[in-house]
């Protein structure tokens, strides 16, 4: 019984999901209206990662569909989430890595260091990490 619960409700957020994917390589966001990289034909085709400074220098850089991007922030990223089955992201997003975390612009003060929260769309789990460690970068504007 509690398995039928759970994919009901599994199901119930997943139809609340609303993407759309251009040929360009971005995915819209039809009920916030913000669009997302999913091309990295700027990096090979792989999913780019670097450290927390250069994730905010990678989007505003970013020439994807006429640019105009930004590192998001933790809410944001976080509306990504879709449910907590593997990946956490919707089906649209071809370009999605759950072998790390995605970095948001959201920083945190902690006792001896700054650190950035970020997602992991293996899970949907958020938490903060360094800025100095790598993590993934997916723009949006």
């Amino acid at each position: 019984m509690k398995k039928i619960i759970y994919g009901l409700m599994v199901l119930s957020v997943m139809a609340q999901a609303d993407f759309t994917r251009s040929s360009a390589g971005v995915v819209t966001d039809n009920k916030t209206k913000l669009e997302w990289q999913d091309d990295y034909s700027d990096n090979d085709g792989k999913v780019k990662s670097g450290v927390f400074k250069d994730a905010i220098t990678y989007c505003e850089d970013l020439k994807l569909d006429n640019g105009d991007w930004r590192l998001p922030n933790i809410n944001e990223l976080k509306s990504l989430i879709i449910d907590k089955l593997a990946p956490t992201i919707d089906s649209k997003f071809k370009n999605t890595s759950t072998t790390n975390y995605y970095l948001s612009s959201t920083t945190i003060l902690q006792q001896y260091y700054a650190s950035s929260y970020a997602v992991y769309f293996k899970d949907g789990k958020v938490s903060s990490a360094r800025k100095t460690y790598s993590k993934y970068i997916r723009c949006v504007r």
